[in-house]
């Protein structure tokens, strides 16, 4: 019989919980984001702040079944963004994020420093012309694009409903050996770092790729079951909806090539910060594309000129395989995706 998990537990777990929050006032808080806005415009910057958040999470979370079993931890989550806008020279626009577990590690200065420069840096990009380039992704790119390309086809119910192209491939070589993934929801100070999942099962590390090989598939209890297999942990839902199988910590390991050195070693090439676009790509086909917002050319182991408005486009399976030139050591998140940046040897780019 198909059914939802009927055996709780838990799985220790470290820096998910800030017990410090209890005791933050209202007045540290708009400290914090005035302060923001006043950073971003310091020393002359000639921009503005056009929008922003700063979200606090202190949150309980119980879950019981009718077998009268009842579990509950603590969690909490912080998340900011800032927007800027270049006030003169032309039409350009900067923006940041970050994601934490405690108040302490929230740096805005960072923040609202990034989008400042962002802004400025790109009042004269332009595009640049068709052709094909060897193109490296900025850490916080590369963690969304491969998250959600590689995500959606290593969830099982996507597997079992055929939308998945990795269906008969476990344990075969899809990527390139130097690529290892994980999916660890006991990451100490992980975004989505939590001691059991939505349905109470104990949250694990599961290991994805193994050196390019693929090893495993995520689930909840429902579709594990339906495989005579056990979950992995990965149920999550909300308050209205059903479970179903979701990554928590997903984490492409980084390299140890730095990213200054990746642009040294590009005679010619693209380095991209920002795209708008990209979750329009197809994980099922892994045809990827996305409008490069904010991007540099890359000329003799420099930044060079800035660059929007191209697109770039390519085959995620193709990449992951054979395009895969170097990956980077400066681990990040995009949420609760990580990567490194990581350079690609030739992507096609679509430009004026």
């Amino acid at each position: 019989m198909n059914s939802l998990n009927d055996k709780f537990g838990k799985t220790s777990v470290k820096g998910n919980y800030d017990d410090s929050l209890k005791n933050l006032d209202y007045d540290k808080i708009i400290d914090k984001v005035i302060g923001g806005i006043n950073r971003a415009t310091e020393n002359g910057r000639k921009v503005k702040v056009t929008r922003g958040a700063l979200t606090i999470n202190d949150s309980e979370v119980s879950v019981t079944n009718n077998y009268n079993d009842t579990q509950t931890y603590y969690g909490s989550y912080i998340t900011t963004y800032m927007m800027t806008k270049a006030v003169e020279g032309g039409e350009s626009t900067g923006a940041e994020s970050l994601q934490v577990r405690y108040w302490k590690d929230l740096n805005y200065d960072k923040v609202a420093d990034y989008a400042a420069e962002q802004a400025l840096m790109y009042v004269k990009a332009k595009p640049i012309g068709s052709v094909k380039l060897p193109v490296i992704m900025r850490n916080k790119f590369g963690a969304f694009l491969f998250g959600f390309m590689l995500g959606s086809n290593i969830n099982s119910e996507n597997i079992q409903k055929g939308r998945s192209t990795f269906a008969a491939k476990l344990n075969t070589q899809i990527a390139d050996e130097r690529i290892t993934v994980i999916d660890d929801g006991t990451m100490p100070n992980g975004v989505r770092t939590r001691a059991f999942d939505s349905e109470g099962h104990p949250t694990q590390k599961t290991t994805i790729l193994e050196k390019g090989v693929l090893k495993n598939f995520i689930y909840d209890s429902y579709r594990a079951k339906k495989e005579n297999l056990k979950s992995s942990g990965n149920a999550r839902r909300n308050f209205n909806t059903l479970p179903v199988p979701s990554t928590n910590n997903f984490i492409f390991k980084p390299g140890t090539t730095s990213l200054e050195d990746m642009i040294k070693d590009t005679k010619k090439g693209l380095f991209i910060e920002r795209t708008i676009g990209e979750w329009l790509s197809r994980p099922s086909s892994g045809e990827m594309n996305a409008t490069v917002t904010h991007g540099y050319l890359i000329e003799n182991g420099e930044l060079t000129k800035p660059v929007k408005n191209v697109i770039i486009a390519g085959n995620f399976f193709e990449i992951i395989k054979d395009k895969i030139d170097t990956i980077g050591s400066d681990l990040s998140n995009n949420g609760h995706m990580y990567s490194p940046a990581i350079k690609i040897s030739e992507m096609t780019i679509a430009g004026k």
